[in-house]
């Protein structure tokens, strides 16, 4: 059966630097192969990958200024998807084109939107200014991970998984054992957990020296219907701090999750790691970016693995238990959503 997604909404489908003008660049999103290029003036353009005469991937041809041509027969198709020549006639048959997704780059990123075109909205692309902001140095990658996006959704909603998953890194005891408070906001979940006077992870002792227990507070945040944020602070410990403040001081990390479905088992991963401590050394959010990334790996074992058992034993039944809260209500809001885009008209 084939898996139901969430279409009317941005979905992050590249970095902006992955588009290098002249080079058409191909991705799938939701089982539909995409291709991308950047017209003259750097706009970015997404179509079907596939050219409407004998289905080659027009990822497969060339760039001709804003047009793409097809590498098989030479069809030309201009940026909205309309063919515009077909080689050795002067008519092109009525109706000829390929499909056009909306595209914006923003937040060093290219968004698409693979729903019903007139309805997408720029202003509803999620908020990532950690990314561009210059109090923040961030780097950003990628990888391809052998398991459905709502795994990885799951995975960083509930960071008890820290505790005995990434005990070298991010991880200490004390996070599984500090209660988290969630809340609704909208279409959106908040998930806060403050760890208090607790001993500082490992890479923050090698990232940024503090002396003594320190306080911790995790504010993740789920944007529907695939974008995960971590924004971490760290701070001195300090007695009856009001956990309902602002944090001050300190310094703060920012984790940002794009989890793009490819298929129903197979997720991209876009990843972006800011940081406020150092936020012009590149060399410190390189140390960082690097530092995450091999924590993602030990991720990637744990959910590939699970997505396995699923297969091989899907009616097998699961508990659930109180740290699951805000991945049950990010369900529960994915589930509405996804009934609301079966009401509308195809795209």
């Amino acid at each position: 059966m084939q898996p139901v997604y969430v279409r009317n909404a941005w979905y992050l489908a590249a970095w902006a630097n992955e588009l290098k003008p002249g080079e058409p660049f191909t991705r799938t999103l939701l089982d539909e192969p995409v291709m991308m290029y950047r017209t003259g003036d750097g706009t970015p353009v997404a179509l079907e990958d596939r050219c409407c005469h004998r289905s080659l991937p027009l990822s497969l041809g060339k760039i001709e200024g804003d047009r793409i041509r097809c590498g098989y027969h030479g069809l030309l198709f201009d940026a909205g998807g309309r063919c515009v020549q077909v080689p050795g006639q002067s008519l092109v048959p009525p109706g000829s084109g390929v499909r056009r997704y909306p595209a914006v780059e923003r937040w060093r990123a290219i968004w698409l939107w693979m729903g019903v075109p007139a309805a997408a909205d720029p202003a509803l692309i999620p908020n990532l200014y950690w990314l561009d902001h210059p109090q923040w140095g961030a780097g950003t990658g990628q990888m391809q991970i052998k398991c459905g996006y709502q795994l990885i959704v799951d995975n960083v909603l509930d960071l008890t998984h820290l505790s005995y998953v990434h005990p070298r890194t991010f991880g200490t005891l004390a996070i599984a054992e500090s209660p988290a408070r969630y809340e609704r906001v909208g279409d959106q979940v908040r998930i806060i957990r403050w760890i208090l006077d607790s001993k500082p992870p490992g890479v923050m002792m090698r990232n940024r020296a503090m002396d003594g227990n320190i306080d911790r507070r995790q504010l993740i945040t789920f944007l529907p219907p695939s974008v995960v944020t971590i924004e971490g602070w760290f701070g001195p410990a300090v007695a009856g701090r009001d956990q309902r403040a602002e944090p001050e001081g300190g310094f703060g990390i920012c984790n940002v999750n794009a989890l793009t479905p490819v298929s129903a088992t197979e997720t991209l991963h876009l990843f972006a790691e800011a940081q406020s401590y150092a936020p012009k050394d590149d060399a410190a959010t390189n140390k960082l970016f690097t530092e995450v990334y091999d924590t993602f790996l030990e991720d990637i074992e744990v959910l590939q693995a699970q997505q396995r058992a699923l297969l091989e034993r899907p009616n097998r039944p699961m508990i659930d238990i109180n740290a699951d809260a805000g991945g049950l209500e990010a369900r529960r809001i994915m589930a509405r959503l996804t009934a609301s885009d079966a009401a509308r008209p195809a795209a």
